[in-house]
């Protein structure tokens, strides 16, 4: 997947594009495991590291306190992610980063593009892909989560293999903005994500489901955090639908 063309362009350059003739989009392309990400490291993220003198210092004292085990991925804009996502208290972005270590190593998420396989029924089943880019060349993942049938893809796989199937598309997402980055020379490190909630109904709100969805969710928050730019929802009957009722955080692709 090459990173030039955007969702928006109005330029009217042709180039290749991320979704096959039949609407279905194409599985994220990556950089190979073991790729050097010296170049990617070396960018600047203008829209993450807009910082305040004071937030600038918390930085430096984050970064030494996990002097010992950074690596040459963990750069400024990587550290302001965690930095956010708890507002900059020191403390506690240090305890949800080294819990994310651990966590990333017990799943093995390094190497799970290459290592782990979805079952059938998640292949087939589970919805959602990135379809183009935006104009700032951010990713834009579309879910027809209207389509989704929680209930039966968990009756034909375990809870675990959907959990590790979106730790997969994560990483693989990651891989996406590391090449998007060096493309464009500058550092591409968020995503929009298009909800397409049209078919959604009650059947979506089967209890176990929900639970699985809401885990989900969790997941994102706990170890990707500040990747998601915008969240739009499309074909929504807001008077009707109660899927508009549940808390913001369920916007995460």
């Amino acid at each position: 997947m090459k990173c030039e063309n955007s969702v928006d362009d109005e330029s009217g350059d042709g180039g290749s594009s991320d979704v096959t003739e039949s609407g279905e989009t194409q599985p994220v392309s990556s950089l190979q495991s073991g790729s050097s990400l010296s170049s990617y490291s070396s960018l600047s993220s203008p829209s993450l590291l807009q910082l305040t003198e004071k937030q600038t210092k918390i930085l430096q004292q984050f970064r030494e306190k996990l002097k010992d085990v950074l690596t040459p991925v963990h750069d400024d804009s990587c550290l302001v992610r965690w930095l956010k996502a708890r507002n900059f208290n020191i403390d506690q972005s240090e305890a949800m980063f080294r819990k994310d270590l651990s966590w990333r190593a017990e799943i093995g998420a390094e190497t799970i593009v290459e290592d782990y396989v979805n079952p059938e029924a998640v292949q087939r089943y589970y919805t959602g892909g990135v379809c183009g880019f935006d104009k700032t060349g951010c990713p834009v993942f579309y879910d027809p989560v209207g389509n989704l049938d929680m209930q039966g893809l968990l009756k034909s796989a375990k809870k675990s293999a959907l959990m590790k199937n979106k730790v997969k598309c994560m990483e693989e997402i990651g891989r996406l903005l590391e090449t998007c980055s060096i493309e464009k020379n500058r550092k591409i490190n968020q995503v929009v994500s298009v909800l397409d909630v049209k078919n959604l109904g009650q059947k979506h709100f089967w209890k176990p489901g929900v639970k699985a969805f809401c885990e989900i969710i969790s997941m994102f928050e706990d170890h990707y955090p500040e990747v998601l730019k915008q969240c739009f929802i499309i074909n929504g009957k807001y008077q009707h639908n109660p899927s508009f009722s549940l808390p913001s955080s369920s916007s995460s692709f």
